[in-house]
C-alpha cells in the first residue's frame, strides 16, 4: 500500500496517549516529558484537558466526538502546561483491527511535532532524510532556492527511469532537459517569495514509451524565521485515475447521447402513429433531428421519389433555405450509405464545399429493396459526427420506409374498397334503370364523380351500323378542366351522396343539355379511319392514348376540342 508523508511521520512518532470516550488517559507510550511534568504512569486516569493550558481545555471532547463520528484523524496544535512550545498532535480514531490497543481506548493522541518540520531538512542527517523519503509511496524531489535538486527518492527515479547520481550531479539540468514539466518553472518565484503552494496535472512520455499522468504538488519549506529554504515537489502517478476518468466521461457522453436518441425516437414514434399524411410527418422529422438532439449548425433534408415518374423530390428540410436544400437531397455516387463523411473527403464533394458543410450522413429510405428517397444530415461544425447520429438516422430511415409502405398500402386498400363500393352502387342503380339514357348516365357518372373513379369527363359513343360510324350520344363532365374542378368542388362542399347522385334522374336532361354533350352529339367517327376507336372495337380492350401521338383525322379534331392531354 502506498504510504503518505503523514503515514511515515506517524510511524516515527516517539510518544502518544490513549484516551477513552470521556477524554481520560488509559495508557501512555514513549517519552512524554514534553507534554507534562512527572512520570508517564502518573498520567493514567487524568483528563487530557488537565494537561493543557486553560485556553485549550474545552475543545478536547469536541475533537474526540468529531473523530469518532467521522472516522477520520484530526490534527490540532496545543500548548501543554509542562512547556511553552506549541505541540502538533494528531487525534486518531481507534483502529479495531489493531491488537495492541488497550481496553476502553477509543482515541490515540500522537505527538508529531518531532517529525519532518519545515526547518529541519538541513538538520536531519542525509541517511535519515533519504530513509524517510524512500518510505513514502510517492515521488519526492527537493529543490534549493536556486532550483537545484538536493534530494530525490527511489520512487521518483523508478517512475522516470533516471539515475540518482547524474541527476544530483548537475543540480537538475538533466531533469529540465528531459522533463521540464516537473520543475517549478515560473511559479518558483511565487513559492520562494510568498510561500505559496500550487499543484497541476501533467502528462509525460517516458523512455519505455508509456504515457504517464502525474499530479504534481509544490510546497514551500520554511526555517524558523519563516524564510523559504527549499521547495518540495511530490509526484503522484494518476495515470489509471485519469484513464478511468476519461472512460467515465466517454461513458457519460455515450449515455447522454443514448438518452437524447431515445427521447427523439420516443417523440418521433408518437409522430409516426399520430400523423396521417407525409406532409404532416416529414417536417416534424427534419426539425426534430436538429432541435430534439440539440445539434448546432446542422441541416436535415428529406427527399422522396415520385411513385409515377421516379423523379426525386424535396419533401422537407430544416436549418437551410429551400434553394440550398435542393442540391443536398440526393447522394453522390462516390459516397456510401449510412457512413459519416468528414474531413478531406467532405471537401471533395462540391456541394458540401460550396455550402461550407464539414460532415454528412446519407441515409437511404428503402421499400422492398428499392431506394425511394434519402434522409440526409449535414454539419457545419468541424467536430466529427457521432456514431449515435449514424444509428439514429438509420433507425429513422427504416421507420420512414415502413410508414410510407403502410400509407401506400392503406391508399391502395382504400382505392380498392372505393372501387368495389362504386361498382356495387352502380350495379344497384342499374337494377332500377328503365331507359338507355339513365343507364348511360349511371355509367358516365360513376366514371367521373369524385366519389367514384374521379375522371374529368366521360363520353359515350354508340355504333351507327347504317353508315359504319361512331356517333356521340351523351357526355358527363365539364367542357373544360377549370369547369370540372369548380363543379366537383361544389358537390364536395354539399356532401352529396354518390348513390343519390346516381339515382337523380332529374340530372339526365341537364347533362344532355350541357355544352360538352352538345359537342359530342355533333361528333361522328368513321370506323373506316382505323384510328384508336376502331382498335378498341376490334381488340375488345381498353387503350390509353397520349393525345400528342394522334395525327390528323376526326379523333385529332375531337381531342383538340376537348383540350385533354390523354384519355
Amino acid at each position: 500500500m502506498r504510504k503518505s508523508i503523514l503515514d511515515v511521520l506517524l510511524e516515527r512518532s516517539t510518544s502518544s496517549l490513549f484516551l477513552d470516550a470521556e477524554g481520560r488517559i488509559v495508557k501512555t507510550r514513549g517519552d512524554l516529558q514534553m507534554l507534562f511534568n512527572g512520570a508517564p504512569e502518573e498520567a493514567i486516569g487524568l483528563d487530557l484537558s488537565d494537561l493543557l493550558e486553560p485556553a485549550y481545555r474545552k475543545s478536547v471532547i469536541d475533537i474526540i466526538e468529531r473523530c469518532l463520528n467521522s472516522g477520520r484523524s484530526e490534527a490540532v496544535a496545543f500548548r501543554f502546561s509542562a512547556g511553552k512550545e506549541m505541540r502538533q498532535v494528531l487525534f486518531v480514531p481507534k483502529d479495531f483491527t489493531a491488537a495492541n490497543w488497550p481496553p476502553a481506548a477509543v482515541i490515540q493522541v500522537q505527538d508529531v511535532s518531532g517529525g519532518l518540520r519545515s526547518h529541519d531538512i538541513s538538520l536531519i542527517s542525509h541517511d535519515l532524510f533519504t530513509s524517510i523519503l524512500n518510505d513514502i509511496g510517492e515521488g519526492i524531489i527537493v529543490f534549493d532556492p536556486a532550483l537545484k535538486i538536493t534530494h530525490v527518492n527511489d520512487y521518483t527515479l523508478q517512475l522516470l527511469g533516471l539515475e540518482r547520481e547524474p541527476l544530483l550531479a548537475d543540480g537538475g539540468s538533466l531533469l529540465s532537459t528531459h522533463y521540464s514539466e516537473l520543475t517549478p518553472g515560473d511559479e518558483s518565484s511565487l513559492i520562494l517569495r510568498e510561500g505559496l503552494e500550487f499543484n497541476k496535472i501533467t502528462h509525460l512520455q517516458i523512455p519505455e514509451g508509456r504515457q504517464l499522468s502525474l499530479l504534481l504538488n509544490f510546497y514551500p519549506v520554511k526555517d524558523g524565521d519563516g524564510k523559504v529554504t527549499h521547495i518540495v515537489e511530490t509526484l503522484q502517478d494518476v495515470t489509471e485515475e485519469q484513464q478511468t476518468a476519461r472512460k467515465i466521461q466517454q461513458i457519460n457522453r455515450r449515455l447522454q447521447e443514448k438518452v437524447r436518441e431515445l427521447s427523439v425516437l420516443n417523440k418521433l414514434s408518437g409522430d409516426f402513429n399520430v400523423c396521417t399524411s407525409g406532409s404532416e410527418l416529414y417536417p416534424r422529422i427534419t426539425s426534430t433531428i436538429v432541435c430534439g438532439l440539440g445539434f448546432h449548425d446542422t441541416v436535415s433534408v428529406l427527399s422522396l421519389r415520385d411513385p409515377e415518374t421516379g423523379e426525386l423530390r424535396l419533401r422537407a428540410f430544416f436549418g437551410v433555405e429551400e434553394n440550398q436544400a435542393r442540391p443536398l437531397m440526393d447522394k453522390p455516387q462516390s459516397v456510401s450509405d449510412n457512413i459519416v463523411i468528414g474531413g478531406e473527403k467532405a471537401r471533395e464533394i462540391s456541394v458540401l464545399r460550396e455550402q461550407d458543410l464539414s460532415n454528412a450522413i446519407y441515409s437511404p429510405i428503402v421499400i422492398d429493396g428499392l431506394r425511394i428517397g434519402y434522409l440526409n444530415v449535414f454539419h457545419r461544425s468541424r467536430d466529427p459526427m457521432l456514431t449515435e447520429e449514424e444509428t439514429l438516422l438509420r433507425i429513422l430511415s427504416e421507420n420512414l420506409g415502413h410508414f410510407i409502405k403502410r400509407r401506400r398500402a392503406e391508399k391502395e386498400l382504400l382505392k380498392k374498397v372505393l372501387t368495389l363500393s362504386v361498382l356495387r352502387q352502380i350495379s344497384d342503380a342499374l337494377q332500377n334503370a328503365r331507359t338507355l339514357e339513365h343507364i348511360a348516365y349511371i355509367f358516365l357518372t360513376g366514371v367521373t364523380a369524385e366519389q367514384g373513379l374521379g375522371f374529368n369527363r366521360a363520353l359515350l359513343f354508340l355504333i351507327d351500323e347504317k353508315d359504319n360510324t361512331l356517333r356521340g350520344e351523351l357526355a358527363v363532365g365539364a367542357a373544360t378542366q377549370e369547369e370540372a374542378h369548380r363543379i366537383w368542388a361544389g358537390l364536395r362542399n354539399k356532401l352529396i351522396d354518390f348513390n343519390q347522385l346516381l339515382q337523380d334522374t332529374g340530372k339526365i336532361e341537364k347533362v344532355a343539355d350541357t355544352e360538352l354533350s352538345r359537342l359530342i352529339r355533333n361528333t361522328s367517327i368513321p370506323l373506316s379511319d382505323k384510328g384508336y376507336f376502331s382498335k378498341v372495337l376490334n381488340n375488345q380492350s381498353a387503350i390509353r392514348v397520349e393525345v400528342s401521338e394522334v395525327r390528323g383525322g376526326r379523333e385529332h379534331e375531337l381531342f383538340t376540342a376537348l383540350g385533354c392531354k390523354e384519355c
